[in-house]
């Protein structure tokens, strides 16, 4: 008996409906096109879970929320008119005295033997940098201080001469730079900032770390501190 050839699996011969290597092992149907799997286009599985959308962002709005967070602030705009009114007090009233001498010496001028406690509330300034700079006034022999003949741990104060000679020089300028100050508004706006910054401070004033305490002022001894007018300027 003759044995016959094998046949490889490979190979083709009429009527056969062989498993081409094109239809990647699938037994293709008689008289079917034949698609190479590389130039199949791919499979996509329905049921697969999309990728998370990516949230749009919003339109940047820098400036608006600068404005929002710090210019349009009451303390910032507080800060900046206190730079504009130190800096137009140097420039009118004197580099040699700062605003809170001033206002220790005129206070002081106004109740003479005034103790350091008292003229503290009475200038809205904690008692401990009152002390001090009442200590540099009178180092500058602008101000004295003596022990109080009613309660010795207080101190008195009272202008030296030279004090009184320049708070006398000051009161005009200090004017002056009020006007300055208020210059770029109109009479009416002016009236209503000055009225609203009082009432501002006065609701405001517990807030304060050194509230404003107006009292009666007390001399040394002990009664009323009397009351001084306006003090005299060198015009008068």
């Amino acid at each position: 008996m003759v044995g016959r050839s094998p046949v490889h699996r490979n190979a083709t011969h009429p009527g056969a409906n062989p498993v081409s290597r094109a239809t990647g092992g699938v037994r293709a149907a008689p008289g079917a096109v034949t698609i190479p799997a590389a130039q199949r286009p791919a499979t996509v599985r329905m049921n697969a879970p999309s990728p998370p959308a990516t949230p749009r962002r919003k339109p940047s709005s820098r400036s608006k929320t600068v404005h929002e967070d710090l210019y349009d602030q009451p303390g910032h705009l507080i800060r900046r008119a206190h730079q504009i009114a130190v800096g137009l007090f140097a420039e009118l009233v004197g580099p040699d005295i700062t605003p809170i001498q001033y206002a220790i010496l005129r206070m002081v001028h106004e109740s003479p033997g005034i103790d350091q406690v008292s003229l503290a509330r009475c200038i809205a300034l904690d008692t401990s940098t009152t002390a001090l700079t009442a200590a540099r006034l009178q180092g500058k022999g602008l101000l004295d201080r003596a022990v109080s003949t009613v309660d010795r741990r207080q101190l008195a104060l009272t202008l030296t001469p030279d004090g009184e000679a320049l708070i006398r020089r000051l009161v005009d300028r200090v004017h002056t730079m009020r006007e300055r100050l208020l210059s770029p508004l109109d009479g009416h706006e002016q009236d209503l900032l000055m009225g609203l910054l009082a009432k501002f401070v006065r609701l405001n004033n517990e807030q304060s770390r050194a509230p404003l305490r107006e009292q009666e002022h007390r001399s040394a001894d002990g009664t009323p501190a009397p009351r001084r007018r306006k003090p005299r300027t060198a015009a008068d």
